[in-house]
């Protein structure tokens, strides 16, 4: 990088600390609040056929990116454009969540499993045999989350949403089955002892709706395996990738960052050559650090570079990763460099926490309405008004001091 251009980004981080409230403000996707009451249903079946579960994974990948916080272009290896989904902006407040469903069904039972958007999680599961008991029938809420107020019927179980477990998970044609059996037996009984047998069923239906929808190497080994009649152990280079998928998204979110700020400073650079591009360079090593922390990185198979040894983000976008988790610092640089901004960022977590407006305030404004009937009767106004009529005057400058 030239020091014309090291000299152009130090005088434009003089002034960025002034402007970044409004390029914040400019560039956050806010989700409509009509929006929470709708929650998008996507079906399959107990025994879904390959096909079937490509038409899951695509249509999940269609929600995702019309919600996104923003998609990420890249350039395939086939020379055709194609773009990742951002999962959206995770609230502050539970109640602002979205969320979707994916429904499964099979020998008389309905299996309602619930996901939140933010995240890809699954929060909650209804089971139920008849519509007319689908109106009435409860959400078994999973350890360790909450819903929101909206959700009325929610009934807690002992099962946890984590991933602890999902090394020893297997795969197989009488996997779904299994899980909608064990459903039935939740539906009686709720609070049962959680067994090291249903935390694996569950534990198939997150990788299937979870990991399998993030990851191409997930989905490729779920669609061959859940037909198989032998289940199979999740490979433990898959099993890798299961805890590393907010890192790997800061990486890409790194790739990204430099190549959005190489088209502002030097708009002329095409080389992602490493002495030319210094941005890319801080990508580079934020993936290097990654790769330290996760030792077993390099089992995972990642790739960043093409066969001609060239970085290139299509290795990683559409070839490994298929959803993005949100970062609010890195997504936020990047929002801003797409609006033309070229100077450093250095954002602090408050900026970018993105905290909805509480809908009660409107109310609670109506009570301060009554004090000023009560401040009339002094007799001391109308000596004040008698003097000069300056006094109003004065009140009229001191309504910007709110904003």
């Amino acid at each position: 990088m030239s020091d014309s251009q090291v000299q152009a980004i130090e005088e434009l981080d003089e002034f960025y600390k002034a402007v970044d409230r409004v390029l914040v403000a400019s560039t956050v996707k806010i989700i409509d609040v009509a929006r929470y009451d709708v929650i998008p249903n996507f079906d399959i079946s107990e025994t879904p056929t390959r096909r079937e579960l490509g038409r899951l994974f695509n249509r999940r990948n269609s929600h995702f990116k019309s919600i996104a916080s923003l998609n990420i272009q890249y350039d395939k290896l086939s020379g055709q454009n194609d773009e990742i989904p951002v999962t959206p902006v995770y609230p502050l407040d539970d109640e602002f969540h979205t969320f979707h469903t994916v429904t499964i069904r099979g020998r008389g039972v309905t299996l309602v499993v619930l996901v939140r958007d933010s995240d890809n999680y699954v929060l909650a599961v209804k089971v139920y045999l008849t519509e007319e008991e689908s109106r009435v029938a409860p959400w078994f809420l999973f350890e360790g989350v909450k819903l929101p107020s909206r959700f009325k019927n929610v009934v807690p179980t002992n099962y946890s949403f984590g991933h602890d477990y999902k090394g020893e998970i297997k795969f197989g044609k009488n996997v779904l089955p299994k899980l909608m059996d064990f459903m039935v037996q939740l539906r009686l009984d709720p609070g049962q002892t959680a067994t090291d047998k249903n935390n694996l069923l569950l534990g198939a239906l997150f990788v299937l709706l979870g990991e399998a929808q993030q990851f191409r190497r997930v989905r490729n080994w779920t669609m061959r395996t859940l037909r198989c009649i032998e289940p199979k152990p999740v490979p433990k280079c898959l099993s890798l990738l299961f805890q590393s998928w907010s890192d790997i998204s800061k990486t890409i979110f790194h790739f990204v960052l430099g190549l959005e700020s190489m088209r502002l400073i030097a708009p002329q650079t095409k080389s992602l050559d490493l002495e030319e591009n210094y941005f890319m360079m801080k990508a580079l090593e934020e993936w290097e650090n990654s790769r330290r922390v996760h030792n077993d990185m390099k089992q995972c198979g990642l790739k960043y570079r093409n066969s001609e040894g060239e970085i290139s983000l299509g290795c990683l976008l559409g070839g490994e990763l298929l959803l993005l988790r949100h970062d609010p610092i890195l997504c936020t640089k990047i929002l801003m460099r797409r609006q033309d901004f070229a100077g450093d960022v250095n954002l602090c977590k408050i900026v970018v926490s993105y905290k909805m407006p509480q809908l009660p305030e409107p109310e609670q404004q109506v009570p301060p309405q009554e004090e000023p009937q009560h401040q009339v009767p002094p007799q001391e106004e109308p000596q004040q008004e008698v003097p000069p009529q300056e006094e109003p005057q004065q009140q009229v400058p001191q309504l910007p001091e709110p904003q």
